[in-house]
């Protein structure tokens, strides 16, 4: 339930929408469609400049500059750019000659601008090289010609003739109108004298064939083979045939008789009239009106100052307010529905010498082809007021999907042939030969009746959803796209009237989004657009995958919303911002044409461009408001055209942001400097009058093209070497392409130049030996240090081994010396203690008693105090004490040897006790004699005396 009552929501919308469009039309009748120019303007809001633009000049490399009030005005194909003289003086005259100078006239100045090697254009005056005794008469410059190599600039009071830097000056007191050029021949029209011819003298001489205009100011003179046009500013045209002069009997002086002609040129075989109070008029040979330009269909302004037909052979208008573009050559007639009677254009298609135009007014249609283009006289079809959304050609006659139904032509007026509504999209099936329709309400099915027309049969079963595209593929199953979401493919019994089985696709099934999906055929080939990709279904893997088979040769149209199939195997591949056509050859597809709005200056309906095809090469597209018809086999001819691509300016940034500067001329070597890596390179493509130029660089030199952001080409951290940038630039509206290239160097770093390299090596040598010097002196310092050492380690180890040996005998010593001091001690004791015992005995004091224990005293006591004991022990002593007792007497000689055993004793470390067993004395007569030796010492008695001696 839910669904039915959305799908009747969204039926009652689409009606109520459809009906508001067509109530926009509530009465209409016949009228007439006028062929509109196509006129490019450029207000002063745009080129940054004042309104008033007194002159035009197109220099070699397709540059346009304007004389403005303001200065001079230059425009490059992509930016406009203002060149001021001193005082912001207004330029009333420009030139631009072969060699690259742009000659300005302006108020008692005149010179000209060139460009420097870096792309500057630099003011040289001309007028300052005048004797320091010429005065101006208030003169102002308005005309520069070049005839012969000399450069003639007039003002009102004289003409000045540049001629190999010298400038003369023909003064012909009076005052000079206009100045010409007829035959190769400088002329000048003096007021109310004439013509007058300017020698190789730059003498002045009346021409008499043509007194006839000496009362009147001539404007301009064209020559047309071996006549002569001569164009007055209030009296009209006349004709010079030989020597027969008239006025010119034609339409253009009807035309022109009550207005003032202030230029007129002759230009692929029209003549172009600008006029100061009513636009540009443009006639032909025989002076019939082929068109008329003014403010009332697209000028800025009626008042035009100067025209210049480009290189491109567009003819450009400086005006009193602003500046025109018109392309005469526009292989395009546009018709602009501007009282909003037609409305917009939906569907078109030729059928019996009519074109039918279904819009959302209704059903319109003009005998094909017409009568003259610049009128057309439109027919509407009153039973048809409301939306039409599709044209059906099914070769014996046209069927219109309408909001009301389904219209058909074969009779006088157009016939409803089906009531359901909201019919669009169209296709047959190939099993059964009957026609499918997409309608509000789901798929009306169409069988031909006995005159074989087609007419309504049935509604197909199983789906009432509203669609808008249709295709039946090879194994017969009918694919539809919802007006809003998702994608279906149905599958139809043996009769095709009914569905049996209905799947769903959608983002989940491989698309990018579940809305906005149609479908389409390319070569029998299902095809589908969503969100910017093409998209085809894959029979072995059974799913949406991209479709790239095309992908490089449609470019930008890979991307295409729509696709129309038209005949001889056309396909139109459809943006918002125009089309792009293709003929299928084999497995490619070969482009054909390129049809832009912007350069239409309209737009269509969005999500609903459409195109159709009129004749071999003529296309309808409809509009917003109205239609334009665009020769195909026309336009492509047109595109051999100029186009430029030019270096403005290349500039080099160093690392803190400072700017040099770069020749742009390839014949100078452009060199930068190694920390100057970072360019920025400003291109421009003169010979475009819209950014609808794009611009791609290869530095690889392999074809492999990037593209440039805007117009900017910035190339960061280059390393040194040498580069030539490939550079192209590409028209997306003519598919014009303009090549160039900029060449230079980045300089090697200073540490990397050739000569400092070959120091480097020098260095590097001299390093190496000098290297290899110190290394081998080094290795046999070392060598040394090592031996030194060596021998020191072995000097040391013999020492130490000497050491531990007479350590060792020390220690031997010592314990000799101990052992022989115990023995010594151990005798003493023996004879102390004997000589003790015998003082105790008590034997008879007879004279043998008395000797013989005397005797015997005498003995022990010799004993006690041996000599050879001392000396025995002095010996051991000294080998054992590393020559104590020598050492000591050296630095206290005033020792007595008594006092040098004491000492030894005391070296020792012996006891009082011990000492005075070895001394036979008493332990205080020891302590006494240890008293004195302090102070033969001289110690203090805070003084250790074993201390001391153990320092010995």
């Amino acid at each position: 339930m839910k669904t039915y009552n959305s799908r009747q929501f969204v039926l009652r919308f689409l009606i109520l929408i459809a009906i508001l469009l067509g109530s926009m039309h509530s009465k209409c009748e016949d009228f007439v469609l006028r062929r509109k120019a196509i006129v490019y303007n450029f207000s002063k809001n745009e080129y940054k400049a004042a309104n008033q633009n007194w002159a035009i000049t197109q220099n070699a490399q397709g540059e346009l500059f304007f004389g403005n009030t303001f200065g001079l005005l230059h425009y490059d194909g992509y930016n406009w750019r203002m060149h001021k003289l001193k005082d912001q003086m207004a330029i009333r005259s420009v030139f631009a000659d072969n060699d690259g100078k742009i000659y300005i006239g302006g108020h008692e100045e005149f010179g000209y601008w060139q460009y420097n090697n870096i792309g500057e254009l630099l003011y040289h005056s001309v007028s300052s090289t005048l004797p320091s005794s010429h005065y101006f008469k208030n003169e102002d410059i308005w005309s520069i010609t070049k005839i012969d190599g000399k450069i003639y600039f007039r003002s009102f009071a004289r003409i000045y003739v540049l001629n190999n830097d010298k400038i003369t000056v023909i003064d012909p007191n009076n005052s000079i109108f206009t100045f010409h050029e007829i035959k190769g021949v400088p002329y000048i029209f003096l007021m109310n004298k004439g013509f007058h011819r300017i020698t190789n003298d730059f003498l002045l001489e009346k021409d008499f064939a043509l007194a006839e205009f000496d009362n009147f100011n001539v404007t301009s003179t064209i020559e047309i083979g071996d006549s002569l046009i001569i164009a007055t500013d209030k009296k009209g045209l006349y004709l010079k045939v030989r020597q027969t002069i008239s006025k010119w009997n034609c339409e253009a002086n009807q035309l022109l008789k009550d207005l003032q002609i202030n230029q007129v040129l002759y230009h692929s075989r029209q003549i172009v009239v600008g006029t100061i109070s009513d636009g540009v008029y443009i006639f032909s040979e025989q002076g019939k009106l082929i068109s008329h330009y003014n403010k009332s269909n697209g000028l800025q302004n009626n008042t035009v100052l100067k025209m210049l037909f480009d290189s491109n052979h567009k003819l450009w208008i400086a005006l009193d307010k602003g500046i025109d573009l018109i392309d005469l050559e526009q292989a395009v007639d546009l018709y602009e529905d501007e009282t909003g009677t037609l409305g917009s254009v939906y569907s078109s298609a030729v059928f019996n010498k009519r074109l039918y135009l279904g819009t959302n007014h209704g059903i319109f249609s003009t005998p094909w082809p017409p009568n003259t283009k610049n009128k057309l006289p439109i027919h509407y079809h009153t039973n048809t007021k409301g939306q039409c959304w599709n044209i059906y050609n099914s070769g014996n006659q046209l069927l219109f999907g309408h909001n009301d139904g389904t219209f058909s032509t074969g009779q006088p007026e157009l016939e409803k042939v089906s009531p359901i509504s909201g019919g669009a999209g169209m296709t047959i099936n190939p099993s059964n030969g009957l026609l499918y329709q997409c309608t509000y309400i789901g798929i009306a099915i169409y069988q031909k009746n006995p005159k074989g027309l087609w007419v309504f049969h049935k509604m197909l079963q199983n789906t009432s959803s509203p669609l808008k595209f249709l295709e039946f593929d090879y194994e017969g199953n009918l694919w539809a796209s919802h007006l809003y979401k998702h994608l279906f493919r149905y599958k139809l019994n043996t009769t095709g009237d009914t569905i049996i089985n209905t799947d769903v696709f959608g983002k989940q099934q491989g698309f990018f989004s579940n809305y906005d999906i149609n479908v389409f055929k390319i070569d029998k080939r299902i095809v589908f657009t969503n969100n910017g990709q093409l998209f085809t279904y894959d029979d072995i893997s059974k799913k949406i995958i991209p479709y790239r088979s095309y992908e490089k040769q449609l470019e930008d149209y890979a991307r295409a919303r729509l696709i129309y199939e038209l005949p001889n195997q056309e396909y139109w591949f459809a943006k918002n911002s125009g089309f792009r056509g293709f003929r299928q050859d084999n497995d490619s597809l070969i482009s054909i044409g390129n049809i832009q709005y912007s350069n239409l200056k309209q737009s269509a309906v969005d999500l609903f461009e459409n195109i159709s095809k009129l004749e071999s090469n003529q296309y309808l597209l409809g509009l917003e408001d109205g239609f334009c018809i665009c020769n195909i086999a026309a336009s492509k001819g047109n595109e051999k055209q100029l186009m430029h691509l030019k270096i403005r300016s290349a500039q080099a940034f160093g690392p803190k942001g400072d700017v040099q500067a770069l020749h742009i001329n390839n014949q100078h070597k452009v060199s930068v400097p190694h920390n100057h890596n970072n360019l920025k390179i400003e291109l421009s493509a003169p010979g475009i009058y819209s950014n609808s130029v794009k611009f791609y660089y290869s530095i690889d030199q392999k074809g492999n093209w990037k593209t440039v952001n805007s117009n900017i080409l910035e190339l960061n951290n280059l390393n040194w070497g040498s580069y030539n940038i490939s550079l192209k630039a590409i028209d997306e509206h003519s598919n014009m392409v303009a090549f160039n290239n900029y060449s230079f160097r980045i300089n090697r770093p200073l540490m990397l130049h050739p000569l400092i390299i070959i120091v480097y090596f020098i260095i590097a040598g001299l390093l190496i030996v000098a290297f290899r010097r110190i290394t081998n002196i080094r290795i046999k310092q070392q060598k040394l240090i090592y031996l030194k050492k060596l021998k020191q380690q072995n000097e040391a180890q013999i020492i130490k081994m000497n050491n531990q040996l007479l350590q060792s005998k020390v220690a031997d010593k010592s314990k000799e010396l101990a052992s022989y001091t115990m023995l010594l001690k151990r005798k003493n004791e023996v004879l102390t203690e004997l000589k003790y015992e015998i003082e105790q005995l008590e034997l008879s004091k007879t004279k043998s008693n008395l000797l013989t224990k005397a005797k015997a005293i005498k003995i022990i006591n010799s004993n006690l105090s041996d000599k050879n004991d001392l000396e025995a022990f002095n010996l051991h002593f000294n080998e054992g004490y590393d020559n104590f007792i020598v050492k000591l007497k050296q630095k206290h000689p005033e020792i007595t040897p008594n006092d040098m055993r004491l000492c030894a004793f005391l070296r020792m470390n012996l006891a009082t006790k011990e000492i005075a067993v070895l001394l036979n004395l008493s332990p205080r007569s020891v302590e006494v004699k240890r008293y004195r030796l302090r102070k033969k010492l001289g110690l203090a008695t805070e003084d250790n005396l074993t201390n001391y001696l153990m320092e010995f």
